[in-house]
C-alpha cells in the first residue's frame, strides 16, 4: 500500500494520466480477465482503502461526466486497492467461490436438471 499511496500523493507523477478509475490488483489475477478482476474487486478491495483525488485531468470522453467536468476535463478519480490485505495470515487468501469448483457430478446433475428448477 506505501507504493500506492507514494503514486497517488506524488504531484511529479501523473497517475493514470487520464483514466478516472484505475484497479490495482496483483499477478496472482489475470487483468484482462473481468471475472478475476471482479473477484479481486469483492473479496479484497475494502471500501475504506479507496484513494480518491478530486480535480484531476480527464479526457472530456468519459460518458459520466457532467458538462462542466467536460468543458473543464477535470474531474475525481479512484483508485481501487484489490491487492492482498498485509494483514492477513501466511498462506491465506478467500476462497474462489465457482460453479467450476464443484465435483463434476454435483455439476452435471445441477446442469441435467436446470429447467426443472424453474431455469
Amino acid at each position: 500500500m506505501g507504493v500506492l499511496l507514494f503514486f497517488a500523493s506524488n504531484p511529479w507523477i501523473d497517475v493514470g494520466s487520464y483514466i478516472p478509475k484505475v484497479i490495482v490488483v496483483n499477478d496472482d489475477i489475470d487483468p484482462s480477465n473481468i471475472n478475476q478482476v471482479v473477484w479481486a474487486l469483492a473479496t479484497r478491495h475494502h471500501p475504506d482503502k479507496t484513494i480518491v483525488m478530486a480535480k484531476q485531468q480527464v479526457l472530456p470522453l468519459v460518458a459520466y461526466l457532467d458538462q462542466a467536468e467536460k468543458k473543464e476535463a477535470l474531474t475525481t478519480k479512484v483508485i481501487y486497492n484489490c491487492l492482498p490485505s498485509d494483514e492477513w495470515p501466511k498462506d491465506y487468501a478467500p476462497l474462489e467461490a465457482s460453479f467450476a469448483s464443484y465435483p463434476e457430478e454435483l455439476r452435471n446433475r445441477i446442469l441435467n436438471n436446470w429447467e426443472s428448477y424453474g431455469f
